[in-house]
């Protein structure tokens, strides 16, 4: 088949390798200048560092391992995390550790002896406070949750919070907890360079309409809502101002590769430090990134009630077409980690390959969230 990839971030370019690999015709559009979407990596003196925030990758797929390892090399950062409360900085995720040292852990313990038995999916708030209780989503939680999503947690749905949030025994595999983890060694643009090599891409061009496309099957991995053109209304995702600084100051806590503010008096949500992801030891200077919640960008759907609902409007839309297929992240509307997304890719190639064959109905049973 000729196929069209439209968007070369993560999804796009492994679904095009994926489908060259099985001898198809792919041709990448790229609306940017350059390739990698949110992972896009640049350079600064010789060390690459991440334009949009830290991806640190992990995963304890095999399948998911051994496809990214044909394209790139990774290091073995393990990601620490850190968050301000009570004045001082404390690992993040919450873990036993970390409750022995707080003022109210007899409190805490109590709490958690207690929880209920099943966590409650009413909605964002229910469900984490009765995975870690009351005191622990007041501390760490609920002041980030306000200031990132803007919306109030007991009108978020709760489908992602069990995968995030999570109280833990040991701390010693850092925020993710997989056994593999880090970055390559030469940052994610060259990787995603190699992941597409020999597959024509063309940059700078925006598809106003997957129409004007004449290929067998279009994958499209852009808002599902921008790709009709909005015609039922804009889908809710937020987004990220990134202000990143070369610093010649010392990081002031070299345990933690980014640290979380929750306090909402302090404009950013975290700051990061690009340096530590690359670089082990001393140094004089750090690139140090900066995160603030904004609106420009669309990098992660807000799940609630009405924008589910939106989204199956444009779903239904979608099935009807026959070669046209929404994928990744903002094409399906779900908070993947950049695992899962691989992940997602390898499980259902054969269905995607298969997608001007299959029925509406197949289509949504297969596509719904």
């Amino acid at each position: 088949m000729r196929i069209a990839v439209v968007g070369a971030g993560l999804s796009g370019c492994t679904i095009a390798r994926l489908l060259k690999d099985r001898g198809h015709d792919i041709t990448i559009f790229e609306k940017e200048k350059r390739i990698g979407g949110l992972c896009a990596t640049a350079t600064h003196r010789g060390r690459p560092y991440q334009l949009f925030g830290p991806h640190n990758f992990h995963t304890h797929n095999e399948s998911v391992i051994k496809f990214l390892c044909r394209f790139s090399a990774f290091n073995n950062y393990v990601h620490r995390v850190g968050t301000f409360v009570d004045g001082k900085v404390l690992p993040y995720p919450i873990s036993y550790k970390t409750i022995d040292i707080l003022e109210e852990r007899d409190y805490i313990l109590k709490e958690l002896a207690h929880l209920p038995k099943k966590v409650n999916m009413a909605n964002f708030e229910s469900c984490v406070v009765s995975m870690v209780g009351k005191t622990l989503y007041k501390k760490f939680i609920e002041n980030y949750t306000l200031k990132f999503w803007r919306i109030s947690p007991k009108k978020m749905g709760a489908e992602w919070a069990p995968e995030k949030i999570e109280i833990r025994r040991d701390d010693s595999l850092g925020y993710f907890g997989d056994e593999w983890q880090g970055l390559p060694t030469q940052g994610y643009t060259h990787m995603f360079e190699k992941i597409i090599e020999g597959i024509p891409i063309h940059y700078d061009v925006e598809i106003k309409d997957y129409r004007d496309l004449r290929h067998d099957l279009v994958i499209s991995t852009i808002p599902i809502d921008e790709l009709f053109s909005f015609c039922y209304g804009r889908l809710a995702y937020r987004g990220l101002d990134f202000v990143i600084h070369f610093k010649e100051t010392e990081w002031e806590d070299v345990k933690y590769g980014c640290i979380n503010f929750p306090e909402r008096d302090v404009a950013y949500t975290r700051k990061s430090n690009y340096s530590l992801c690359y670089y082990n030891g001393p140094l004089s200077s750090y690139i140090v990134g900066y995160e603030f919640p904004g609106n420009a960008s669309r990098m992660y759907p807000i799940y609630t009630s009405q924008n589910k609902k939106l989204f199956n409007k444009y779903l239904t839309h979608l099935i009807m077409v026959k070669n046209l297929i929404s994928v990744g992240r903002l094409g399906l509307f779900r908070y993947y980690d950049m695992d899962k997304t691989v992940e997602w890719c390898l499980d259902n190639i054969d269905m995607v390959e298969n997608y001007p064959s299959l029925t509406p109905a197949e289509r949504i049973q297969w596509l719904s969230l």
